[in-house]
């Protein structure tokens, strides 16, 4: 029986802030990006930190309705970068662990991402609860097999419901 993994589940296309890097300028490439989780990196490129769309909404200056509205106008302070508000406590799994692992780290540790980590602990993307989210609504949706046949993951959407009938006409 195979079991789905945090690689197959991932981001892999991660966007990463430097540091040193302002929260505005942060801010504006979590907005481009659609992410709501940065992975931090020092300067040798290596994985120092997490910045969530939550630490963000933290170090907000503007109008406290943003969270409700979503207003494209924010203010950080100038002096604000990304290490001063980054959660530093970083928690990985490998790219080959269960994704059941990666629910229970997250649920217990309550933190929303995990960075995904390939043998040489290089970060080869991150699970988000919107990644488990996901999973879950392909789940109950019968996208995916509760014995274990995921093959039918890889191809969700509309790709997916072609390769689907090209299958069962025996293409």
């Amino acid at each position: 029986q195979m079991s789905l993994t945090a690689r197959m589940v991932m981001t892999e296309k991660v966007v990463t802030v430097p540091r040193d890097e302002s929260l505005q300028s942060a801010f504006d490439k979590m907005k481009h990006s659609h992410f709501r989780h940065l992975p931090v990196v020092n300067g040798a490129g290596e994985v120092i930190g997490m910045l969530s769309e939550r630490d963000l909404e933290r170090a907000m200056s503007a109008d406290p309705l943003y969270i409700q509205n979503r207003l494209s106008r924010v203010e950080f302070d100038p002096d604000a970068v990304v290490e001063d508000y980054m959660t530093s406590k970083l928690r990985a799994i490998h790219a080959d662990a269960e994704l059941q692992e990666a629910a229970m780290i997250m649920r217990v540790e309550r933190i929303s991402s995990l960075v995904v980590v390939d043998d040489d602990s290089v970060m080869v993307g991150i699970v988000t609860s919107d990644d488990l989210i996901r999973v879950l609504i392909d789940f109950l949706s019968g996208r995916i097999s509760p014995t274990g046949d995921y093959k039918s993951f890889a191809y969700s959407g509309p790709i997916g419901a072609v390769a689907d009938f090209l299958s069962q006409a025996g293409i």
